[in-house]
């Protein structure tokens, strides 16, 4: 009789330690947290799991996987590259910072993904951007095989000088992408990142309300196009709430207060683009 209680005793014991060790992996204990997104249209998932931090900001995306997501996506860039992008920040320069962030993004990229860049200022001292402009076309929008091979000495020929036309180069990029578009399959979802360290501001250094591109955004954005922004160490509370503005979602508003952070901005980015529906 007593061994009966005994052994039944142990019973209770085991399934009160199953039940324990149970609940404690049910609310996190030690087995990992993943994340299960589609790798590309088919039903296969791959595991994406976030940074030993576990915050946002540790987001990471493996290279191989982003090639095999991006293969339905269209990425254009719009680069501010005026005066004050010559900047040292901590040591580091920001427009370098830039080249080395977009070029490490580009190399994630898979040959049937679409890149394009665009890259502005103005000329110094010019007071009518039209007379002489500085907003172009610095990678045309294209499957990313065709254009591979000429996009790292395009973005490391970037140099900045001039003021901050932003309306005006909204205005470019949107061109471009209206006339692009049309030319890629339907599948393709086309979004923006648009990039800037200021304000719209004049030859003068005064804040320009002319050059606010609210409007184009927001027609780019009825157009289907997502629009993420990354505010570039930018101190300013108007330029922070006008990048908030511009995005196309709270959460598609990013900031990179120091340059040396802007590559995990655009991984950031990246992760979005792969595990969120587009």
């Amino acid at each position: 009789m007593k061994k009966s209680q005994n052994r039944k005793g142990g019973i209770y014991l085991l399934i009160v330690l199953v039940a324990l060790v149970f609940g404690f992996l049910l609310v996190g204990g030690i087995v990992p947290s993943f994340k299960l997104t589609p790798s590309d249209n088919s039903s296969e998932y791959e595991i994406i799991t976030p940074g030993p931090q576990g915050g946002q900001n540790s987001l990471q995306l493996d290279p191989i996987k982003f090639k095999k997501c991006s293969s339905t996506f269209a990425v254009d860039f719009l680069l501010d590259r005026s005066n004050s992008m010559n900047e040292l920040v901590s040591g580091n320069s920001k427009i370098q910072k830039l080249k080395e962030a977009v070029l490490a993004f580009a190399n994630k990229m898979s040959d049937d993904s679409i890149i394009g860049m665009q890259d502005f200022s103005s000329p110094t001292g010019e007071q009518d951007l039209r007379l002489l402009p500085e907003y172009k076309e610095l990678v045309p929008i294209s499957y990313f095989r065709d254009v591979k091979q000429s996009i790292p000495s395009l973005v490391n020929s970037l140099q900045a000088d001039g003021n901050t036309y932003t309306r005006d180069a909204f205005v470019f990029a949107k061109f471009k992408l209206d006339a692009a578009i049309p030319n890629f399959p339907s599948k393709y979802k086309f979004d923006l990142i648009f990039i800037s360290d200021g304000v719209p501001h004049t030859p003068n250094g005064d804040f320009d309300p002319a050059q606010i591109p609210t409007d184009v955004a927001a027609q780019i954005k009825n157009e289907g196009i997502t629009i993420f922004t990354i505010a570039y160490n930018l101190n300013d509370q108007k330029g922070l709430s006008l990048m908030q503005t511009l995005a196309s979602n709270p959460s598609d508003a990013f900031v990179a207060p120091a340059p040396a952070q802007l590559d995990q901005i655009l991984n950031q980015i990246a992760f979005k683009l792969c595990t969120e529906p587009q």
